[in-house]
């Protein structure tokens, strides 16, 4: 039968080989006279190069030069430096690579005096905690673009509202004309600063579809030539089995020219874009140690630079909307916010890899097809050639945005009630007989939003059309009942021909007539 003290033995014995936290005892000496398995992985080093040796070996400098003097001082005057639980400080590998640890040491004082030192690697934890840091803010940041499109969205739809207006006017000079001319283009550059804030904020309208990646980038060939100039060698790398992605082509086109544009100026014009495709299985460890990314498989576009990289205290800032390391006038600092934006919704992921010298690496997973995409419904402006009639009740709480709506709507042939609120509306639901179209804005303030409402005016007129409006293309995702409703959804800024061409085609969906 074994003593108490061979049990004992033994079961330390296992305890240190079984845990993942390295343990290190050293003598007063600081020489290292016990490693676990832990220790060896965690620094690299076999045990036989660990015993005997000194433990500021496994320390980067300043605390390599003065360890010894801080066990002397405690030795001397009991003022403690390492002994405690909880410490972070740094270690060093092997390779001579540094990395944060946590540290507690206690004492023994048997027949000589030891320390034991508790080692945990928490470089993983440091980097899902940086990870973590850099999505709250990247979503902050969505929250708030979101936020100032929508609203400048609005205010484009008042001005190109206006616009159109004065344009049907007969008495119009050239010179007024011409006017009108230079409101309408500065409305649509507006509107294309509105989407490419979208985008960042993974609002924007997509048309994800099933999309062989190879031949769309192949596609692109003549256009990168010809955007980046003779200087620039471009090296396609594709693999043969690659998988479809489902995904919108004509963001992906986007992306990637904005990637292959930003290569270019981080080369000065001269050097090689290398694109490569390939597919990715991303397990649940990846997803794990990457917060917002889901397992499974993807397509993954690879784009890399020889250019001269970028520096590590800006990497964490490059896809923030409006961040620019260009010259002022050079960029807006939406490209690379547009792409990782466009990613993000499609349900995909991005990487980053740069530094000064090594040229940049930034990947593109997009997710893999595995049926048919369904393309979104987009706007489109079509000339109407009549309109179906009957009793709209607008909801708006911009009164110059609602005052413009009704006067276009009734310019169309129909009769239009107005009201504020959600909570307006409500009251003309209850003194009017019947209303043929709900069109609301999705957003407004008094607690009743645009999907609530949509709610209750089905419940009263249930074959009545439902067309809500919105500065944000998903503006329905999340929201209890939306799908239930098949709510459609009008996009600001639009135009009148549009108005009219989804309030016709919504009524006539509604009515079983044709659609005009």
């Amino acid at each position: 039968m074994k003593s108490r003290s061979q049990l004992k033995d033994r079961t330390l014995d296992a305890v240190l080989k079984a845990t993942v936290d390295g343990v290190l005892v050293i003598d007063a000496k600081g020489i290292i006279q016990l490693a676990n398995p832990a220790a060896e992985r965690i620094f690299g080093y076999a045990a036989k190069e660990l015993l005997g040796k000194n433990v500021s070996m496994l320390m980067p400098e300043p605390d390599r030069s003065g360890h010894d003097a801080y066990i002397e001082t405690y030795l001397t005057t009991g003022k403690a430096k390492i002994i405690g639980i909880g410490r972070q400080v740094e270690g060093q590998r092997r390779d001579g690579t540094t990395f944060p640890i946590e540290l507690a040491v206690g004492e023994i004082d048997d027949r000589e005096k030891l320390f034991v030192g508790i080692i945990r690697d928490i470089s993983q934890r440091q980097s899902l905690e940086r990870q973590m840091a850099r999505l709250q803010r990247m979503e902050a940041l969505g929250q708030l673009t979101g936020g100032v499109a929508h609203d400048f969205n609005n205010l484009l739809a008042i001005i190109q509202g206006n616009v159109e207006f004065l344009e049907d006017q007969t008495e119009l000079t050239q010179t007024a004309r011409d006017a009108l001319d230079d409101c309408k283009e500065a409305v649509d550059l507006g509107a294309q600063l509105t989407g490419r804030l979208l985008a960042f904020a993974r609002r924007q309208p997509l048309e994800p579809v099933s999309v062989d990646l190879s031949s769309l980038v192949f596609s692109m060939s003549e256009l990168f030539q010809r955007s980046l100039g003779e200087g620039i060698a471009i090296n396609v790398n594709i693999d043969r089995s690659l998988w479809r992605a489902r995904v919108d082509p004509g963001e992906v086109e986007t992306a990637l020219l904005n990637l292959a544009i930003n290569a270019r100026d981080a080369m000065g014009g001269q050097g090689t874009l290398t694109i490569g495709l390939s597919n990715r299985t991303l397990g649940l460890s990846y997803a794990v140690e990457h917060p917002g990314v889901a397992a499974g498989d993807y397509v993954a576009i690879n784009v890399s630079d020889t250019g001269h990289g970028i520096p590590e205290e800006i990497l964490d800032h490059v896809f923030e909307p409006f961040f620019t390391t260009k010259e002022s006038g050079s960029g807006t600092g939406l490209g690379l916010s547009m792409v990782y934006g466009f990613v993000k919704q499609s349900g995909g992921h991005v990487e980053l890899k740069s530094a000064p010298g090594s040229g940049t690496e930034l990947t593109l997973l997009l997710p893999r097809s595995t049926v048919e995409g369904k393309a979104v419904q987009t706007d489109a402006d079509k000339q109407v050639s009549e309109t179906p009639g009957g009793r709209i009740l607008l909801v708006e709480d911009n009164h110059s945005l609602r005052d413009l709506t009704a006067k276009r709507l009734a310019q169309l042939g129909y009769e239009v009630h107005e009201a504020t609120t959600g909570r307006e509306a409500l009251i003309l639901f209850d003194r009017e007989a019947e209303f043929d179209l709900l069109l609301s804005d999705i957003m407004m303030p008094d607690g009743i939003d645009g999907v609530e409402l949509a709610g209750r005016f089905k419940e009263r007129w249930p074959n009545a059309g439902i067309l809500l409006m919105s500065g944000y293309a998903d503006a329905l995702s999340g929201r209890d009942g939306a799908a239930e409703l098949d709510i459609e959804v009008l996009k600001k800024p639009f135009t009148k021909t549009t108005l009219a061409k989804r309030v016709a085609t919504t009524l006539s969906r509604r009515s079983g007539r044709p659609e005009p």
